[in-house]
């Protein structure tokens, strides 16, 4: 049976065992029984580049149908609250299992385990997660709950009472899917939470959107000022890997590492890791790149200007050209030219004494940033409809 054709409701019976689910799927128009279908548990691991190692694995669900496995998505949206419950916490059992017997291999990390907001509305939510923990000997701090917002369900003195109890248990959660769907700073603001983790979807069009990591670098802007963590998933080659390495965003969950896998290959994929080096010189064509360097280059020196003008000399100037991002901009004279003026601006500003450092001056450098970042969108734009022409 392919996954298109599901449209299913999983309902638990009394006689089957946790995790074993009945499955219906449409066909000529009505409804057709088809064999049990268990829940199968895989893991994506979360990596942290600057400890060089995995410190989470996401435990994730798929169901299984006529030896096929098929995503969430194609179930999940079917389901009524109370079976997504129960299928949760089977996810959970299964995730506490794997840990104990990853724990007595000697590997050390964190679980992720997703959990509906609306969960948390069970005054006996607390109770029931730690009682599943206790049976497999694991200690909360082990376990980190993502939270998934698929309602816009309001937070609730009840919720963050369940949390907290939680967290009193050294427990971490996590804001899942943040910037999608009913994601917001409110529930950032009023969520006990200790990470935030950035919906895929930012990641993926970069190649089309690259003005995207405006909204990463301003997220993890906040989530340092929070003192929150933050996770970027979704990631799956080495270029957009090394551009988010840009903006110092360190934990990445993606393709570029692993696929999901079974809790057996876990073992194996930990030891074989092998973390992509970080090329600070930019290749040729890695606009991405080239986008990012030049975000990170604004913020670095406006800040600078605008609060500590007394560091802006040749020395605290990072000097790009030759070093960092010649090898990207030299493809376009245009947008070389262009980043050689803004230089140049910053290069007189920098002879300028403190006193004449104004708003109208960081309001040029943000205009010069401005236009050369609106030139690189243009190129990408260009060469994705195929009429870049390198000169």
């Amino acid at each position: 049976m392919s996954g298109e054709k599901i449209v299913a409701i999983l309902s638990q019976t009394a006689q089957s065992s946790p995790g074993s689910f009945s499955m219906l799927h449409e066909q000529n128009n009505h409804y057709q029984p088809v064999a049990k279908s268990n829940i199968h548990v895989l893991y994506q691991p979360i990596i942290d580049l600057t400890q060089g190692k995995v410190v989470r694995v996401e435990a994730l669900v798929r169901f299984e149908s006529d030896n096929q496995l098929i995503s969430p998505d194609k179930v999940l949206p079917y389901l009524q609250p109370e079976e997504i419950i129960q299928i949760n916490f089977a996810v959970l059992k299964q995730a506490a299992h794997d840990l104990r017997l990853w724990q007595q291999q000697g590997l050390n990390f964190k679980v992720s385990v997703n959990v509906e907001i609306f969960q948390l509305e069970n005054p006996e939510f607390a109770q029931s997660v730690l009682r599943i923990l206790d049976r497999e000997n694991i200690a909360p701090q082990h376990i980190a709950l993502e939270i998934l917002e698929g309602s816009n369900l309001e937070i609730s003195r009840q919720m963050i009472d369940q949390i907290n109890m939680l967290r009193q248990k050294n427990m971490t959660f996590s804001l899942d899917d943040v910037g999608s769907a009913y994601s917001g700073l409110a529930r950032i603001k009023n969520l006990p939470i200790d990470t935030l983790k950035l919906d895929g979807i930012f990641v993926r069009d970069l190649y089309q959107k690259p003005q995207d990591l405006n909204f990463i670098q301003a997220l993890s802007a906040l989530s340092r000022s929070l003192g929150k963590s933050l996770i970027v998933e979704g990631v799956e080659d080495v270029t957009i890997l090394n551009a988010l390495r840009r903006l110092d965003v360190t934990l990445i969950q993606g393709y570029v590492f692993s696929r999901p896998i079974t809790a057996q290959e876990i073992p194996q994929f930990i030891c074989k890791l092998s973390i992509p080096s970080y090329e600070k010189v930019l290749k040729p064509n890695d606009w991405i790149g080239a986008y990012a360097e030049i975000l990170h280059e604004r913020e670095r020196l406006t800040a600078m200007i605008r609060h500590a003008p007394d560091m802006l000399d040749r020395q605290n100037i990072k000097r790009l050209p030759n070093k960092i991002i010649e090898a990207c901009v030299l493809m376009v004279p245009k947008t070389y030219h262009l980043y050689c003026q803004q230089m140049a601006l910053i290069s007189q500003i920098a002879a300028f004494p403190d006193n004449l450092i104004n708003d109208d001056t960081i309001e040029r450098i943000e205009q010069g940033y401005r236009i050369l970042l609106m030139e690189i969108e243009k190129q990408i734009y260009e060469a994705n409809h195929g009429q870049l022409r390198i000169k």
